[in-house]
C-alpha cells in the first residue's frame, strides 16, 4: 500500500465550508432489504446541469462520457468497476452521457429547499429531448456545477445521494415515465467511489456496518467497513485514479474503489454457487475451507465461506481473503475478512445488515484483517485463520462448531431447551437454536 491511499472520512472534506461539517443532508438514502430485481444491463443516462444564474461548469463532456461507458483497461471506468465487482454479470452498456450542459430553472437557493428527487427532476426537465433513448434506461445521475450549499451557509447542506433504490419512484424523462433509479451529484461528490456507493443504493444495497464506531454520522457503525463500497462515505480506504479528478470537487477527489464484500454479493445473486463453500455449523462439527483472494481472484477455488449457523436466513457469517489488488488497492490491511450478517432492528434501516467483525471486541473498526492464528471465537461459531499464501493468492480457515452442552443432573428440571438437558420445543438436550447474533 502506497502514500497515495487516503482515508476517506466526512471531516476530510470540511474545507468546503460548512457542506460536510455536518453532512446529515449529504448521506444516501436506505435501500429496502428486499429490492426489486436488478437487470443485467443498466444503462446510466448522465446529465450535466446548471443551476440558475450560474456559469461555471465542473468537468468536462468527455470525463463523464469516458467515466460511465467506455472500457478501459489503463485507467478503470465505473463500466470496468461493475463488471468485475459482479464477476461479469452486470455491465453499463447503452448508457449516454449529455453532450453539453443544461440551464436548470432554480437557482441554488431554491435547489437548497427541494427534495432530492425534485432536483433529479429539474435537471431531467432542463435535458428536454437530448435524452434520446429515455425507455432503454436503467437509472439518470444529475450532475450539477454547483454545491447545494455556500460558505455562508449555516443551515442549509448538500444533497447528493441517490434517490432510492430502482423501482422506488417514478420520474418523466423526455416524456417517458417510469421508476427510474436517481443519483444526484454536487461538485464536492464528484468522484469514483461517490458514484460506486451511491449506485449500489440504486442496485438495493443498504450501508455496510461494523461494531465499532468511526463517523459522528448515522448509528454506530454505519459506514464503517473498509472492505465494501457501501461502507466507504464514512471512512474506508480507497485508492487515487487521478484521470478523473474533478477541477471544481475537494482535492483528491478522484478516489475509487473499494468491491464489495460477501453479503451484498450474495444478496444480488453475483456470487457464483459453484464458488461459495456452504459450511452447516452443528454441535462439535469441523470443517477446513480455502479461500482464493475475494480481491483477485484466481480462475477456481471458493471466493467466499457462507457459514450457516442454524438461526435463520438472515442470521450468519461469511468469510473472505483480501488483498490490495484490483478495486481493493486502497484497504488498510490485507487478511481474512469475517462479517456477521443479522436480522437485529437498527432505527432507519432494513435489515439484515452486515457488520465487519474486527480481531478483538474492542479493537477498532480498521483491525477487521485476521492474520494467521487469529480467531474469532463466538457463541455459536469459532473461524480460524490457519494460513495465508500471497504467493498461490489463498487462505485457509477452520470452522467449528460449539461443543455440546452439558447433560442435566440426575432429576434435571426443564428450561425449554434452552439450557443443558432441559426439554423443550426444541427438543431435549440440544443446542439452543439462536436469535439474531451479538457480537460475542
Amino acid at each position: 500500500m502506497t502514500n497515495t491511499n487516503k482515508l476517506h472520512r466526512l471531516p476530510r472534506l470540511r474545507s468546503l465550508a460548512t457542506l460536510l461539517a455536518v453532512t446529515a443532508g449529504s448521506l444516501s438514502v436506505a435501500a429496502p432489504a428486499h429490492a426489486a430485481p436488478v437487470p443485467a444491463n443498466t444503462p446510466w443516462q448522465v446529465l450535466l446541469c446548471r443551476a440558475k444564474g450560474t456559469t461555471l461548469n465542473s468537468g468536462t463532456i468527455q470525463r463523464y462520457h469516458h467515466l460511465f461507458t467506455e472500457h478501459d483497461a489503463t485507467s478503470p471506468t465505473l463500466w470496468d468497476y461493475w463488471f468485475d465487482v459482479s464477476f461479469h454479470q452486470l455491465n453499463l452498456l447503452q448508457g449516454a452521457t449529455a453532450t453539453d450542459w443544461h440551464d436548470v430553472d432554480k437557482t441554488v437557493v431554491q435547489l437548497q429547499s427541494e427534495s432530492r428527487g425534485q432536483k433529479l427532476q429539474d435537471c431531467m426537465k432542463a435535458a428536454g429531448v437530448e435524452a434520446a433513448n429515455p425507455d432503454s434506461m436503467f437509472g439518470v445521475i444529475a450532475v450539477y456545477n454547483v454545491n447545494f450549499t455556500q460558505s455562508t451557509d449555516t443551515k442549509n447542506f448538500g444533497d447528493s445521494g441517490s434517490t432510492g433504490p430502482y423501482g422506488s419512484g417514478n420520474y418523466t424523462l423526455n416524456g417517458v415515465t417510469k421508476p427510474y433509479a436517481g443519483i444526484v451529484v454536487e461538485p464536492w461528490a464528484d468522484y469514483p467511489s461517490f458514484y460506486e456507493h451511491e449506485m449500489g443504493h440504486a442496485y438495493g444495497l443498504e450501508h455496510a456496518f461494523s461494531y465499532n464506531g468511526c463517523s459522528p454520522v448515522g448509528p454506530i457503525g454505519e459506514y464503517c467497513d473498509p472492505y465494501d463500497t457501501m461502507g466507504q462515505s464514512g471512512g474506508a480506504f480507497e485508492f487515487e485514479q487521478p484521470i478523473y479528478r474533478s477541477p471544481t470537487g475537494p482535492n483528491g477527489a478522484d478516489l475509487a474503489g473499494p468491491g464489495l464484500s460477501a453479503y451484498p454479493l450474495e444478496k444480488l445473486g453475483w456470487m457464483p454457487a459453484a464458488r461459495k463453500a456452504l459450511v452447516n455449523v452443528t454441535t462439535n462439527s469441523s470443517q477446513t475451507v480455502t479461500l482464493t483472494s475475494l480481491s483477485s481472484p484466481n480462475p477456481t477455488g471458493n471466493l467466499i465461506a457462507h457459514v450457516d449457523i442454524g438461526a435463520g436466513p438472515d442470521n450468519y457469517f461469511t468469510v473472505e481473503y483480501r488483498r490490495a489488488l484490483g478495486w481493493d488497492r486502497g484497504i488498510p490491511t490485507e487478511g481474512v475478512v469475517i462479517h456477521s450478517v443479522n436480522s437485529r432492528p437498527v432505527p432507519g434501516h432494513d435489515g439484515p445488515l452486515s457488520y465487519l467483525l474486527t480481531r478483538t471486541p474492542t479493537s477498532g473498526w480498521l483491525d477487521g484483517a485476521f492474520q494467521v492464528d487469529d480467531a474469532y471465537n463466538g457463541t455459536y461459531v469459532s473461524i480460524k485463520v490457519t494460513s495465508i499464501n500471497p504467493t498461490t493468492n489463498t487462505a485457509t480457515i477452520l470452522i467449528t462448531g460449539p461443543a455440546p452442552i452439558p447433560p442435566s443432573p440426575p432429576g434435571g428440571v426443564s428450561d425449554n431447551g434452552q439450557g443443558a438437558g432441559g426439554c423443550g420445543a426444541s427438543g431435549c438436550g440440544q443446542h439452543p437454536r439462536p436469535g439474531p447474533i451479538p457480537f460475542a
